[in-house]
């Protein structure tokens, strides 16, 4: 087990799955999945400048380096869609542990659902513009937002121009 130099998380070696465990020291809780390591991991130590965990595994006679917390960042334009037609389109998320995307405020179009990893996926029901903010959060300060309009245009329409009739 090893502390991070200001505190704020444990890393804790799970010898039998092979896995260290990161603990918030602030909730008292396990932040994310446990991060696979090398087979039996035994001592953690984390750098002075704390970027770094080093892990020794005893088992596979290895040691695994885990680069410390990265604040979250969401980045990315997200395109117009057509009522009636599939639509799908992934936003860039970075961070680590990996952040988990979601809608925090305003609605996306109907028909769309956007998932933890920032698919905006679905098939659009309604012509309009969507106005809505995503955001990435891991845990570690800040969370990052990005703030989103599609516009969805009735089928048959190009732009702003619509064909109506035959």
């Amino acid at each position: 087990m090893a502390v991070t130099p200001d505190g704020a998380r444990v890393y804790v070696a799970n010898n039998v799955d092979g896995t260290v465990s990161v603990i918030d020291t602030a909730t008292d809780t396990v932040v994310g999945r446990p991060l696979s390591v090398g087979a039996g991991p035994d001592g953690v130590a984390v750098a002075p400048g704390g970027t770094r965990v080093y892990v020794a595994n005893r088992d596979s006679g290895s040691v695994s380096v885990i680069a410390i917390e990265v604040p979250p960042t969401i980045t990315g334009s997200v395109p117009a869609g057509v009522v009636g037609q599939g639509y799908s389109h992934t936003v860039t998320v970075t961070g680590f542990p990996t952040p988990a995307v979601s809608v925090t405020a305003g609605t996306p179009p109907p028909g769309l659902t956007v998932t933890p990893a920032g698919t905006l996926s679905g098939t659009p029901a309604a012509a309009g513009e969507y106005s809505f903010t995503l955001t990435a959060d891991n845990g570690v300060a800040p969370a990052a937002s990005l703030p989103v309009t599609v516009p969805i245009t009735g089928p048959g329409c190009r732009g702003s121009r619509c064909i109506f009739g035959s």
